[in-house]
């Protein structure tokens, strides 16, 4: 009887317990991806392998859908292979060095900055943290985190949080309209809070991502970083000086 009552008063007590405050839940959350990018990453992964399938609206217009696989292996590797309307492109960095694939579609992406003859030579930088190792677990307090509490996403309750940069640091970033710019994140209380969707908006745009998988790894295979032989007769090789035009160009 008494081993009845105490598991009758531990689940009740399970029940109604409080949810996580929101910004546990947001720490808990961004771990494992700043872990990734750390000098001394204490989990040992060094990599992440996301499937996403993306909806994006800018200034209203009609909705451009994507299925987008990223690689990304601290510190300067980084693969991204979108699909959509039935094409797919690949871009590629391995350190300084960045492929694209193929010709038909880089060229005219290319074409919007065209090759220059600067005499500034530009160096891509690493995916590492702007911060040290011991200030990084600090990173989430930078964020203003606002709770919806729960919403059911494919039959399973997930947690609802908006991000946005504080507005302090906001202001003295000097990042334009990206200041502006609120993440909506559902994550899974029954995987660590791990994201399962991602709504972001801001005044000109707004996007929705649905996480298909995410893996922290301790690394990816070589092969991941090199063109096929197919794909290398069709493959175009991009300067760090263009790459990081077209890239500014995007992001602006």
């Amino acid at each position: 009887m008494k081993a009845t009552a105490a598991g009758f008063i531990f689940l009740v007590g399970t029940v109604l317990s409080p949810a996580q405050n929101a910004y546990d839940v947001s720490g808990q959350m961004l771990t494992p991806l700043v872990d990734t990018f750390l000098q001394e990453s204490r989990s040992g992964n060094r990599a992440i392998d996301a499937t996403l399938s993306t909806t994006t609206v800018v200034d209203n217009a009609a909705g451009v859908n994507a299925t987008v696989r990223v690689q990304v292996q601290y510190p300067e590797r980084l693969k991204i292979e979108a699909g959509f309307a039935g094409q797919t492109i690949i871009l590629c960095r391995v350190g300084q060095t960045v492929w694209a694939w193929p010709r038909d579609i880089v060229e005219p992406l290319l074409s919007l900055v065209p090759e220059t003859q600067s005499a500034r030579k530009v160096t891509l930088p690493s995916f590492g943290l702007p911060v040290p190792d011991s200030q990084a677990v600090l990173l989430p307090a930078l964020l203003a985190v606002t709770d919806h509490g729960e919403q059911d996403v494919d039959g399973a309750n997930h947690r609802v949080l908006d991000l946005r940069l504080q507005p302090e640091i906001a202001k003295g970033a000097n990042l334009g309209a990206h200041a502006a710019t609120v993440v909506r994140v559902w994550s899974d209380p029954a995987a660590n809070f791990r994201p399962r969707r991602l709504g972001v908006r801001n005044p000109s745009w707004t996007g929705t991502v649905e996480i298909e998988s995410l893996q922290y790894l301790r690394t990816l295979p070589a092969e991941v970083w090199q063109p096929t032989p197919e794909q290398a007769k069709d493959a175009v090789r991009i300067t760090p000086e263009r790459w990081s035009a077209l890239v500014g160009r995007y992001l602006n």
